[in-house]
């Protein structure tokens, strides 16, 4: 989350270990597309779906 006025800049902090792998037996990504809260990249050999910033609708004990 980014706000105004913070004394160091959000966007350049990373959670540790905040990173999804890929399988690469299918090739180097090759393109990435946002498309609503869902993040469509595209491998040589393959096509995959990452989640991003995904929510809960109902209640649940998803600490997410």
């Amino acid at each position: 989350m980014k706000t105004n006025n913070e004394m160091t800049d959000s966007w350049t902090k990373f959670k540790f270990a905040n990173y999804l792998d890929v399988d690469t037996k299918y090739g180097q990504i090759t393109n990435l597309k946002a498309f609503n809260d869902k993040l469509i990249y595209w491998q040589a050999s393959a096509v995959g779906v990452a989640s991003v910033n995904e929510r809960s609708l109902i209640v649940d004990n998803n600490m997410a």
